[in-house]
């Protein structure tokens, strides 16, 4: 996970948070005091309590580390005197009866068991006919902190494996008081068809004081004769290196690059003791690829062998739910960096409210906290669904089990998250369309970029209709570059090349159509284009020479259906719109020289969907080639201009 540091989602945060503190004091302070009055009626609004020193155990605490101000958790399934009901309201036939160890008959749809080990939602990938199709689910899982020597501990992970979850990583692990209950714990996961990942989580702390780990986890350092941080690794990894329900090790979580040659003698060290098993690290998640790069680049490959990102987004930042900004960004991101490390992918999604850490956080969304609820099914399937179709996760985790526990409504949330989880993900597979035609005489139709999903186009009298896939039109500071479909012919000098755009899918927030003047096919080449978006209006966008940035010059507020010009005289080239064909706007801002822009050029429509496992769609009509001297292709008969929103 976890909740680390959040630079640039708490930049971003604060940012907006300034703006709205600047104009709307007076409703927070309401707020505060709303907050203050109904600590007693609701654990929405309950305060934090009083911090755990880092390193501290407790029996309801275990594991305080880095978020010490979480409430004791209260274990799914149990009856106590203050809570004679089990929490779990799962009615499908034979639930997990409480206390009890015998396995029942398994209840999640599409789950395995040890006597049947079939994947989770296995892919009934698409027949002849079309007929609609599931993707298959990665195995998922829920972080988990408490203590395996407790017998609640047991109850919540029989819990957790009954409802169909293949993972658990617990931080309570380290903080046991023997072998045995570690190995206790993990026999019950391998009766549940589970796998435990052990947690290691390497500090920089470890660097300075050689007998951290003895001291911070005393009893099994003094059970193993540990004296040092070495000798305490190779007993607690010994303990089940060689136990069938383990996963792999949880090196770090959200360690800044320059701590890199500590982790590394860990990692190394832990590859040592036990080269068969896969060790994990997991990321800040951030939609910012300029930092995915420079984190993953700089240390991960060399310190894992599975990355991983957190996203957390309702209630921090993303208020209004525009999860493709973050979840799909950055799954998309992290598979890209994960391919080209040669790594596997994880990530790691919310199941927990931001007013459950306002104490270390404060206020991150407006109006708090009624802008920071739980999660709910819909919210959390959603990401699930955007982790899925921009990455190839190797497993998903749910943080934060205790969190769910001690949230406002635990059944109703534990209900959800286990519904979203294993929900079917369709796959996109419409029905039988004709095959898509050839590419029309004069017309050159390509991909851009070797987008994973090839594009297609059709063209039906004045009607064209593009679909094309890739990551982005966009920057190439990755060498990854642009990814697109592109139908274009060429523009020997002076001239006008336009388009209505009429329909786009919404593949993405920031998928783009539209109309462009291109150097080379070349995934890093110059160009300069005009784009709409599903809903980011539109974008005026150039990039000056090969494997340079783009430039965005011009965002204007526009609706489908719209006409859009591109001009050139020489190496200048200007953007307009038209809402008729006739009278045309030049979009201010949108005149630039490009001076390697140069000489023949390829004009045309591109499309590219921002989501690298789907095809966007557009549509396009009164497509028009104007150059001066030169016969082009006329303008097509205009469609009437029935402006619509898609």
């Amino acid at each position: 996970m976890t909740l680390g540091t959040r630079k640039v989602m708490m930049a971003s945060s604060k940012s907006r948070l300034s703006i709205v503190m600047g104009t709307g004091v007076v409703v927070l302070v309401i707020l505060g005091y709303a907050c203050s009055v109904n600590t007693q009626r609701s654990p929405l609004f309950a305060p934090a309590p009083s911090p755990v020193p880092i390193g501290t155990r407790t029996d309801s605490n275990p594991m305080p580390t880095g978020t010490g101000t979480r409430p004791n958790p209260v274990p799914i399934g149990t009856s106590t005197p203050s809570n004679p009901v089990p929490i779990s309201t799962d009615t499908r036939p034979n639930p997990m009866p409480t206390g009890t160890g015998t396995r029942p008959n398994p209840v999640p749809i599409g789950t395995n068991t040890p006597s049947n080990p079939v994947p989770i939602s296995t892919d009934t990938r698409p027949n002849d006919t079309g007929r609609s199709a599931t993707i298959a689910l990665p195995p998922q899982g829920l972080y988990e902190s408490c203590l395996p020597s407790k017998s609640d501990c047991l109850a919540r992970l029989t819990e957790m494996g009954v409802r169909g979850f293949r993972i658990v990583l617990n931080d309570g692990l380290r903080y046991a008081n023997s072998a045995r209950a570690v190995r206790a714990y993990a026999d019950q996961a391998a009766k549940l068809g589970m796998k435990v990942i052990l947690p290691i989580k390497y500090s920089p702390e470890w660097d300075d004081d050689d007998r951290y780990l003895v001291k911070a986890f005393d009893d099994l350092a003094s059970e193993g004769g540990s004296t040092d941080n070495l000798s305490f690794l190779t007993y607690y990894i010994g303990i089940l290196k060689d136990h069938p329900a383990l996963w792999g090790y949880y090196m770090a979580d959200e360690v800044h690059s320059e701590y890199h040659d500590g982790l590394q003698v860990y990692a190394d060290m832990v590859k040592t003791l036990d080269p068969y098993h896969p060790r994990l690290i997991v990321e800040e998640g951030t939609n910012d690829p300029m930092e995915i790069f420079f984190t993953f680049h700089s240390y991960m490959s060399d310190t894992t062998d599975v990355l991983a990102l957190d996203n957390y987004p309702y209630g921090y930042i993303d208020t209004y739910g525009n999860l493709s900004r973050y979840t799909g960004e950055s799954a998309d991101m992290l598979q890209y960096w994960s391919d080209k490390l040669r790594l596997k992918s994880a990530i790691v999604l919310q199941a927990f409210a931001w007013t459950q850490y306002q104490r270390e956080y404060g206020p991150l969304c407006f109006l708090w906290p009624l802008c920071a609820p739980f999660p709910n099914r819909e919210q959390m399937k959603a990401q699930r669904d955007q982790a899925i179709l921009n990455s190839r996760p190797e497993m998903i985790l749910w943080y934060y089990y205790p969190d769910l526990l001690n949230s406002d409504d635990p059944a109703q949330h534990w209900n959800d998250l286990v519904a979203a989880a294993f929900a079917p993900l369709a796959a996109s597979t419409p029905s039988p369309t004709p095959r898509p035609q050839e590419c029309p005489s004069g017309w050159t139709c390509e991909d851009i970029g070797n987008p994973k999903l090839e594009g297609t186009q059709s063209l039906n009298g004045n009607v064209w209709a593009v679909e094309g896939s890739g990551w982005d039109i966009w920057s190439t500071m990755w060498k990854k570059a642009d990814q697109f479909r592109y139908i274009w012919q060429e523009l020997i000098g002076d001239g006008q090349f336009s388009a209505r755009i009429t329909e786009q899918t919404n593949t993405n927030a920031t998928a783009k159509a539209g109309v462009m003047l291109r150097k080379t096919f070349d995934p890093t080449s110059p160009y300069y284009a005009v784009f709409m978006t599903p809903r980011g209006g539109m974008r005026v966008q150039y990039r000056s020479g090969f494997n340079q940035n783009t430039t965005n010059v011009a965002s204007p507020s526009e609706m489908l259906p719209v006409y859009l010009r591109i001009s050139r005289t020489g190496t200048t080239y200007s953007a307009y719109t038209s809402a008729d064909g006739d009278k045309w706007t030049l979009l201010p801002g949108s005149t630039v020289s490009i001076s390697d822009l140069n000489g023949a050029l390829m004009a045309g429509l591109a499309v590219t969907s921002r989501n690298t496992s789907l095809l966007g769609k557009a549509q396009f009509d009164n497509i028009a080639v104007v150059q001066p001297g030169r016969i082009g292709l006329p303008t097509l008969t205009r469609q009437p201009a029935n402006r619509k929103e898609f």
